[in-house]
């Protein structure tokens, strides 16, 4: 596992050796992406890359949740695509 922040958003990425394809998990109100390491571990057994990142306003990201949620996501997709080398 991979822990690191980009644009003010903290997240964990888990990599298989060869990957399958990729999961960017989205968490709920007053939670965190540590609260979906299990699932993360269980993808990753799979052979699934999977990112999860604390939404901003949440766990280790900065600022409030806004108007850049969505962003955050496609954000978050974008890492995660280009780690696995597929630009689909």
């Amino acid at each position: 596992m991979e822990t690191a922040r980009v644009d003010g958003l903290a997240y964990s990425l888990w990599l298989p050796p060869a990957p399958r394809a990729g999961i960017v998990v989205l968490h709920g109100a007053d939670s965190a992406k540590e609260s979906h390491h299990d699932f993360a571990r269980a993808a990753l057994a799979l052979g699934l890359a999977t990112i999860c990142f604390d939404a901003r306003g949440h766990g280790e990201s900065d600022g409030p949740m806004d108007a850049r949620a969505v962003r955050d996501v496609v954000t978050m997709a974008a890492l995660l695509r280009d780690r696995l080398g597929d630009e689909r």
